[in-house]
């Protein structure tokens, strides 16, 4: 029905028992005998486990051996890094996660722990940022992290290693909306500020409304100057694209390539794409002096200069290739100096404090109807 065994190690040995439920073989660790564990000790473990399996009260899912949460997340990584495109994004909340879950066995994870996490991130949050009102901070970092952690015991639930999912019902923070595009000249300021490459990337994502992932990874190949066209390989959407280009980034990236050898565009010391530009673009951020302002908010910018001149919604969905028209409203939104000109407009409708004389505007309606 079973057996006790033991094991030699470098700190001492270990004893163990092996027996069967339903044909299957369970192996379970009883102690170390410097702990005090002893052979009768193991046997007794062993006895009181076939006892239970004899009487049917044995659930095998009390030895089962969960795997550790860092555990997990190296494999889910690995899964991220062939199957998603937001593979650096899961790199980067990997390494908030392990300090604070790394060493816990998945099934040890709970709501609660969740839940103390959210309120020690929320604190480094908020200390990062001591001039800030809360209502001022974003934690949309967070989101994605436990958004992450959501998705790693899924796919655990998926690949058999745990029964249930602890981030289910967590509420997560609020994403900020954010309106921010730069005005004309900080456009010119920031510009002005960056040193190559980043000002050619700069200039690109102003021009088109690319995504950094998307100007980085353009390849020399990719682009068409004689049609004045960038074909986008690979989007953030799973599909290729094609963007026109205006004259302005046209000579710019003509400019730029002059003598350029190589395959990528923006190419690092290697020769492959570079991976991120954060540090210099904040230092040119700085150098302009503009704040709180990241890149993405360059293809906002395109957006509501886009808007601001008139350019229909459809058009510029198209242009910058998001898939609903809805997403477009949170871009393309009007400046307050633009809004203030709009209701300005009224005016003419009031003089001298009275409903100014408009029935030369007025549709008869009778002048429609036919008998």
């Amino acid at each position: 029905m079973g057996a006790i065994y033991k094991r030699n190690f470098k700190d001492g040995t270990t004893w163990y028992i092996s027996y069967y439920v339903n044909g299957q073989r369970v192996r379970e660790k009883v102690g170390r005998q410097k702990d005090g564990v002893t052979e009768r000790q193991a046997k007794e473990a062993l006895q009181s486990r076939t006892g239970s399996v004899v009487q049917g009260k044995f659930d095998i899912a009390q030895v089962k051996k969960y795997a550790l949460v860092s555990k997990l997340i190296d494999q889910y990584l690995e899964y991220s890094q062939a199957n998603k495109k937001s593979a650096e994004r899961d790199l980067t909340s990997s390494k908030h996660l392990l300090p604070f879950f790394g060493n816990k066995r998945i099934n040890e994870v709970t709501p609660w722990m969740i839940e103390k996490y959210k309120i020690k991130r929320k604190e480094e949050i908020k200390a990062k940022h001591p001039h800030k009102t809360e209502r001022d901070i974003s934690f949309a970092s967070i989101t994605l992290e436990l958004a992450m952690l959501s998705n790693l015991f899924t796919k655990a639930i998926e690949w058999g290693k745990i029964e249930h999912n602890p981030v289910k019902g967590i509420k997560k923070f609020k994403a900020k909306s954010i309106e921010r595009y730069l005005e004309q000249d900080e456009i010119n300021r920031l510009i002005e500020a960056c040193n190559e490459p980043v000002k050619t990337i700069t200039i690109t994502a102003l021009n088109t409304g690319m995504r950094l992932r998307e100007i980085l990874k353009l390849k020399i190949k990719d682009i068409d100057f004689k049609n004045s066209i960038i074909n986008i390989r690979d989007s953030k959407n799973g599909d290729n694209g094609k963007v026109p280009i205006n004259d302005y980034l046209h000579d710019t990236l003509q400019g730029y390539l002059d003598g350029h050898k190589g395959v990528y565009v923006f190419p690092d010391k290697d020769g492959k794409h570079r991976k991120d530009i954060r540090g210099s673009f904040q230092a040119a951020l700085k150098k302009a002096e503009i704040t709180n302002f990241r890149f993405h908010d360059l293809r906002h910018t395109f957006a509501s200069h886009l808007a601001l001149m008139g350019v229909d919604l459809y058009t510029i969905q198209k242009l910058g290739r998001w898939k609903e028209i809805k997403m477009i409203q949170r871009y393309a939104h009007l400046s307050p100096e633009h809004q203030r000109n709009a209701i300005k407009a009224l005016d003419g409708l009031f003089k001298n404090g009275h409903v100014a004389d408009t029935q030369t505007n007025v549709v008869n309606l009778k002048d429609y109807v036919t008998n």
